[in-house]
């Protein structure tokens, strides 16, 4: 007896190792478990099996005695093919994941979301779960951590399960738990696809917009140089802070805002500005994200013309942000750049005073983020109705949307989604929209964000507190707030303007020139391809080919990989690379024509990166000069090292 508890402690204590190694968080929650609950039980006879209570149902989750022959049988029925993202409900005693691997090539991948502990804690006790926890191509997601969904998204925001939504999609739950526990896996299910969803559409698709975004950036490099560290502000932590936006519900609550202006700090979306002045509401923040130069056109032009803008609003924009803007506007302006996109992280780790932000997908994301990044709480939503109001709307009115042209809901709408509403009732949306929603519900989870809902109206955003404006305004408006344009003009920054040019001078040229080298190694590459197709026969030497595809294909991988500024602008490239070479892997055809065509594609796809890198030293060798003529910099000036300055 008491070998056969220390090997089953043995096993216990490999599994917990392995476990951590991929998933150390989990191993330790699962380890400190001390008591599982009373709606299982596991039965070691011939096999470990695994026996569930539900609602006075007893149901055994795998054959008790050929439990890995029912597995087999239900995976052979499943279409699975060589690129395969699957979502798994529970790991359960581990034979339909065992046989799922079994017949996947090592092209596909798995996530698993786990919320039965207790259960997984049991079986790693008496299963030797080594050939799920060590493999490479297989995440587990602690399912009853409520950040689940954040970590989900991050996972699939990697370009190789990217390039998988485009394959073989399913998700896997076993028959007892589709029966019986529908409701609480279908969470998971749900939570798997929305997130592809989510994923898909703000993944990059076009280099060409990456590059008007760069050379919006170096045309605004004056502001970019004299942009101060707003982080550094720390009078409005924990204070209130509420975010504006355009939402047709903002008409009701307009007075309100207007009658505690002073009270609160408010950040305003672009959109909404020019409404806001003309009711005599001057908020402290105006956030701008996007490039376009109707942005200008739109939001702030007849503002700008008619001197409408106070000067100690500040702007906090983007840096892909039109130069137009600012250029004109008259008060202090901030640059900010997104945290996860590495062409303008390249900014923020090589200008000091430079700040990045998780800058979400819409102004009115952006916003919410600035106002977390001050460190105010609550944050109260105004006008972010993310929805059409009742009578089609999809904007308050006295915005720039009138001027040129609203997107009221009509039947010609071919975007439109159902979501829920504010008031539990079921709201038309667009699917951009949706997606605005899922980013606050996203941020508002992983950061433990006190979120008010003020807007009254419009979708229900999960995580946030629902109170009217009025109620807010009475618990939390209670004191005058401080200037945010004088804590701003208060701020130094941290070294003088033509130290700062100049070594913006430096770290371009070293930039260029190591986008140079990519260039050369890539053409070399493409050069390569069309030799081999011609030296090897795809019929009579198919082997030695499919060896040198895959030894290029790594070669690739790395180039891409190599520069995370020059790979985020060719990354639709790589990312179209990526997912047709999981169609025609997907597609029933012979060996030879399947790699005569990944041959072609990829000769094409490096001749495509190699014109849109031309374009990319262009523009950057482009204001490289113009910078160094404008500030009268010569080349023999900069002494600078390769490290921030």
């Amino acid at each position: 007896m008491v070998r056969r508890y220390q090997s089953i402690n043995n096993l216990y204590k490999k599994n917990l190792k392995l476990l951590a190694q991929k998933k150390k968080s989990m191993a330790v929650k699962l380890d400190n478990l001390e008591s599982k609950k009373n709606d299982f039980d596991l039965i070691n006879s011939k096999h470990v099996t695994l026996k569930i209570y539900i609602d006075d149902s007893k149901k055994l989750v795998h054959s008790k005695y050929r439990p890995q022959l029912q597995a087999k049988k239900r995976i052979e029925a499943m279409d699975l093919k060589r690129h395969n993202l699957i979502g798994v409900a529970g790991i359960g005693c581990g034979y339909y994941i065992e046989e799922m691997v079994k017949k996947i090539k090592t092209d596909s991948r798995f996530i698993i979301f786990e919320n039965r502990l207790d259960i997984l804690k049991e079986v790693m006790k008496k299963r030797d779960l080594e050939f799920i926890f060590k493999r490479k191509d297989l995440v587990i997601l602690d399912g009853t951590n409520n950040n689940y969904i954040n970590n989900l998204k991050n996972i699939l925001q990697r370009i190789d399960f990217v390039s998988l939504a485009m394959g073989n999609v399913d998700f896997f739950k076993t028959p007892v738990l589709r029966e019986l526990e529908d409701k609480k896996y279908d969470k998971f299910k749900n939570d798997f696809f929305s997130t592809i969803s989510f994923n898909s559409r703000i993944f990059g698709n076009s280099s060409e917009d990456t590059l008007i975004g760069l050379n919006n950036i170096l045309n605004n490099e004056k502001h970019l140089l004299k942009s101060k560290d707003f982080k550094k502000i720390d009078n409005f932590k924990n204070k209130p802070a509420v975010c504006v936006a355009a939402g047709p519900s903002l008409d009701k609550n307009i007075n309100i805002l207007k009658k505690y202006q002073d009270n609160v700090l408010i950040l305003a979306c672009d959109t909404v500005l020019e409404k806001l002045l003309k009711n005599n509401i001057k908020p402290d923040i105006v956030g701008v994200l996007e490039r376009g130069e109707k942005v200008y056109d739109y939001f702030f032009k007849d503002s700008l013309e008619l001197d409408m803008i106070p000067k100690d609003i500040v702007l906090i924009a983007e840096g892909v942000a039109h130069p137009k803007i600012f250029d004109n506007f008259p008060g202090e302006k901030v640059t900010v750049f997104r945290k996860k996109v590495p062409t303008e992280r390249w900014f923020h780790e090589n200008i000091k005073d430079i700040q990045t932000i998780e800058a979400g997908n819409s102004v009115a994301n952006l916003n919410f983020s600035i106002a977390h990044a001050l460190g105010a709480s609550p944050i109260i939503l105004v006008g972010q109705d993310l929805a059409y109001s009742q009578d089609g709307k999809a904007h308050t009115i006295e915005t720039g949307y009138e001027n040129f042209g609203d997107d009221d809901l009509t039947e010609d709408n071919t975007d439109t989604v159902e979501v829920k509403g504010y008031n539990g009732e079921k709201l038309k949306s667009k699917k951009w929209w949706k997606v605005f929603k899922q980013w606050f519900e996203f941020k508002i989870a992983n950061d433990n964000i006190n979120c008010i809902d003020a807007t009254e109206g419009g979708a229900y955003i999960e995580g946030t507190k629902k109170m009217k404006l009025e109620e807010v305004a009475k618990h939390y408006f209670t004191e005058s707030k401080t200037s945010f344009y004088k804590e701003l003009s208060s701020i130094s920054l941290s070294s003088d303007f033509e130290t700062k040019a100049n070594h913006f001078v430096f770290i371009l040229n070293n930039l260029i020139e190591d986008i140079k080298s990519k260039k050369e190694d890539i053409s070399s590459i493409r050069i390569e391809i069309p030799e081999l197709r011609s030296e090897i026969k795809f019929d009579e030497n198919l082997k030695e080919l499919m060896k040198k595809y895959n030894e290029i294909d790594l070669e690739v991988s790395k180039l891409f990989y190599d520069n995370m500024f020059l790979y985020f602008i060719l990354q639709p490239i790589f990312l179209n690379m990526k997912r047709h070479k999981v169609k025609i892997d997907n597609m029933d055809s012979s060996s030879v024509e399947r790699y005569k065509d990944l041959y072609g594609s990829h000769y094409n796809k490096l001749l495509q990166s190699e014109k849109v890198i031309n374009k990319t030293l262009n523009i950057l060798s482009y204001h490289l000069n113009k910078i160094k003529e404008k500030y009268n910099i010569k080349d023999d000036q900069n002494e600078f090292g390769s490290k921030r300055n």
